[in-house]
């Protein structure tokens, strides 16, 4: 109990009689539902079956019974006979913890030292291992470089293709030239690869020739020399509908004397409709037969002053003396004045 039980209002504990120290006396042995109470500290002695049991008593306290331990004395050792008191003990005891605590500080502060000077060592380690590393990338930028100056001049060839048959086994820097572009070519030993490094017409310009590109390249020069007023000439037929089409095939027929080829098929109106307005052309050289050039025909969207550009072609082949009409497929009724231009590139045969 926590304090000294009033021996007046005894100690009440349900289940239990409690019995004085006479009547123990006589019974020599407590029964099992039966304690006696010490009340002069407060100590309650049960059966031995009742050992590890929680009880709980009712109780009037009278206070506690503190002592200094300064007055509790033990014998420390003998001979010879060494006596203390238990605050002399409670002393000894907090000056060793005190000690101790400070000895922990001292390890825990050479741990932590420790740790830090294990961590310098591998920052130096890291920024030793950085500054090789950067050495030898600068090292070796520095070889790429040089070997990227050399050049060893070789004999031009008149091809790209003969680069290869004519020097099979190329050593780093051997620069060819390419007699007929003037392109001139580096052997680069890192990629194995001929390299175009410069062109030997850059700041000459020769003329151009039949082999040899120049101001122009020389597939440039050869059509020159074969070009007359009519090759590559573009030239535009107009079929004019006037006022409002109607479905159905057109009287307005238009002929075209040159060979060449329909580049393409555009379509204007001077009013628009609300509807969508198709036409197709035809073309024929008989005036008998007669053979749609449209796969997909012109269409006006509706409100729209231009055809949607989406026309293509079964057959663009014009040839000299060729007549073209249009047909009207569908047609909206506001539509007016429609224009329809076929662009034909000439071409001589």
């Amino acid at each position: 109990m926590l304090e000294i039980p009033s021996e007046f209002h005894k100690v009440q504990i349900i289940g239990f009689t409690e019995i004085d120290l006479n009547q123990l006396n006589k019974k020599k042995f407590l029964a099992i539902n039966e304690f006696i109470v010490n009340y002069s500290n407060g100590a309650i002695t049960f059966h031995e079956l009742q050992d590890g049991k929680s009880l709980v008593c009712s109780y009037y306290g009278k206070g506690m019974i503190m002592y200094p331990a300064s007055r509790i004395y033990a014998m420390a050792s003998r001979n010879p006979d060494v006596v203390v008191t238990l605050q002399d003990l409670i002393n000894e005891t907090q000056e060793k913890i005190a000690q101790l605590s400070l000895k922990i500080a001292e390890v825990n502060n050479v741990i932590q030292e420790a740790i830090e000077a294990t961590s310098r060592t591998n920052i130096a380690a890291d920024n030793a291992r950085i500054a090789t590393e950067n050495a030898d990338n600068a090292t070796k930028i520095a070889l790429d470089a040089a070997s990227s100056t050399i050049m060893i001049y070789k004999n031009p060839v008149d091809t790209y293709e003969e680069i290869m048959t004519t020097y099979p086994d190329p050593e780093n820097g051997w620069r060819v030239m390419v007699a007929t572009t003037g392109d001139i070519f580096r052997f680069n030993s890192n990629n194995h690869q001929w390299e175009l490094v410069d062109n030997w017409t850059r700041g000459l310009i020769p003329m151009a020739s039949l082999i040899a590109d120049g101001l122009f390249s020389k597939e440039d020069y050869t059509k020159l020399l074969n070009m007359d007023e009519q090759v590559y000439d573009r030239r535009v037929i107009q079929i004019i509908v006037k006022s409002s089409p109607i479905t159905g095939k057109h009287n307005v027929i238009a002929r075209f004397p040159f060979n060449g080829k329909i580049a393409g098929i555009k379509g204007v109106c001077a009013i628009p409709g609300d509807e969508v307005t198709e036409i197709a052309v035809e073309k024929t050289n008989d005036m008998t037969n007669w053979f749609k050039v449209t796969e997909d025909n012109l269409v006006f969207e509706p409100h729209s002053y231009f055809d949607n550009d989406t026309i293509s072609f079964v057959d663009n082949e014009v040839s000299e003396g060729d007549l073209f009409r249009l047909e009207v497929i569908r047609t909206a009724p506001e539509i007016q004045d429609i224009t329809v231009e076929i662009i034909i590139d000439t071409t001589k045969k």
